[in-house]
């Protein structure tokens, strides 16, 4: 388990980051639920500064529509390798082969 805040700790963050892509790496595709919508920004954007061209993208209910579908419809396809998300996606979404 990872603990995340929305410290301004960036090393702390970095190394999270980077600790969240070690196990990702490790599955064919993967969920990565946070507790709130501010964490699942401040992660993904700290995965896209650090990891330009790691497949991984958000989802949260402050997401268009347009969006959040997008985001399910990469994932599902197996064009992300993780999807951050809030509780958004607990709720009965058929997200595909996550492991």
């Amino acid at each position: 388990m990872l603990i995340l805040s929305k410290s301004e700790d960036e090393p702390l963050l970095d190394m999270s980051v980077k600790r969240c892509k070690e196990l990702i790496e490790r599955h064919r595709a993967t969920l990565l639920f946070v507790n709130t919508r501010d964490t699942a920004e401040i992660l993904g954007s700290r995965f896209h500064i650090i990891y330009r061209d790691f497949p991984v993208e958000i989802h949260h209910g402050s997401l268009s529509k347009f969006s959040r579908i997008e985001a399910e419809e990469k994932f599902k396809s197996g064009s992300l390798k993780a999807l951050i998300c809030t509780s958004s996606l607990e709720l009965g979404i058929d997200v595909g082969h996550a492991d």
